[in-house]
């Protein structure tokens, strides 16, 4: 199954992601940690993964170190989502190539419908 990995801990931005991108047809799983996202990733994997940075447990940073760790998950596109993205987002592009985007918090139905069909090529 093709589907569109979101890893957000708050339920409101996770839920805004998800109706947008079903109601446009994309196939979503939503997962409100990095463990969890690893099970599913590892299980059957994504087209995209949509990461928040700041998660409990383990951070966005460091699911994207594991998985860019794995050859078989070096092409997985990964979009960042978070306030922090800003700051630090030139170096966190060198350090995990398969980062194909980075949206700022607050999200905007524009930016993420842009960025998903972009790296979907819809």
């Amino acid at each position: 199954m093709s589907y569109i990995l979101i890893v957000e801990d708050d339920p409101h931005i996770r839920r805004f992601i998800r109706v947008n991108l079903t109601a446009r047809g994309f196939k979503v799983i939503e997962v409100d940690n990095g463990e969890d996202a690893l099970n599913y990733i590892y299980d059957d994997l994504p087209v995209l993964v949509l990461l928040d940075i700041k998660l409990p447990g383990m951070s966005g940073l460091d699911l994207l170190g594991m998985i860019s760790q794995d050859e078989r998950y070096k092409s997985l596109p990964v979009v960042l989502i978070s306030a922090w993205v800003k700051e630090q987002a030139h170096d966190i592009r060198l350090t995990y190539p398969q980062i194909a985007a980075m949206i700022p918090k607050p999200l905007s139905v524009d930016d993420l419908l842009t960025t998903v069909r972009r790296i979907m090529g819809d």
